[in-house]
């Protein structure tokens, strides 16, 4: 009996072991296995530290992101235009603001010179809106106001079909009037549309000195009046 006690004492030192290596070999591993299959289809986002300041963006985005991760910029000539007609307490509408370049351009730049001025972003890409305020955030960009509405010769609501963010795209090509962007899911975004001249009379914009459009396939965006009072004031 106590040969036998024994050997079953053997067997379960053994087989604590065997237990206890497997568990060790499961903490290792499992966590990994688990993230792999949650991020495996996953666009995951890219950070970069540029001259006017940090901005996030989508790894897979083949214009902007690309152009980032290879020179640190993009459309640079674009910024140091902005920045050359850029006087104090101007109002600046950024139409099209994708992740918020020229935001970010923009908003450093009254912080540099230490003066007032407001922006007005417009993005209707629920995705990349969220990405926009995220870089806002980062940034302590706190006179920018973000919309996540598109702008065109009238008020209306729209359903496109979302891209797919989990693939390699220019997202920056997205447009609300033609399939430019390729690639989409079967999932359906519901976008507001608004005529700058309504942005402009129902939030109160008393004036607006600079105007960025960079708004795919429409030319149209509904500002009559805006246009009036632009050209009677400069």
């Amino acid at each position: 009996k106590l040969y036998k006690l024994q050997i079953n004492l053997k067997i379960m030192i053994v087989l604590v072991s065997v237990c206890v290596c497997v568990l060790f070999i499961g903490m290792l591993f499992i966590p990994a296995l688990i993230k792999e299959t949650f991020t495996s289809n996953k666009n995951e986002t890219s950070y970069f530290k540029t001259e006017f300041g940090n901005i996030r963006c989508f790894s897979k985005d083949t214009t902007i992101c690309q152009s980032f991760a290879n020179s640190n910029y993009f459309e640079k000539h674009i910024g140091e235009l902005i920045k050359e007609y850029y006087k104090p307490n101007t109002v600046f509408l950024d139409i099209g603001a994708n992740y918020g370049l020229h935001t970010l351009i923009v908003g450093k730049h009254i912080k540099n010179i230490q003066c007032s001025g407001k922006i007005y972003s417009f993005e209707p890409q629920r995705s990349v809106f969220q990405i926009l305020c995220g870089n806002l955030a980062i940034n302590n960009l706190y006179n920018v106001y973000a919309y996540q509405f598109g702008l065109g010769k009238e008020n209306t609501i729209i359903q496109v079909n979302e891209p797919n963010y989990f693939g390699y795209e220019d997202y920056g090509t997205f447009s609300l009037v033609e399939d430019i962007v390729k690639d989409v899911t079967e999932e359906k975004l519901t976008i507001e549309i608004k005529t700058l001249d309504w942005f402009v009379e129902n939030y109160y914009i008393p004036y607006v000195d600079f105007i960025k459009i960079d708004w795919r396939k429409i030319t149209d965006f509904g500002m009559p009046q805006l246009l009036v009072h632009y050209l009677d004031k400069n």
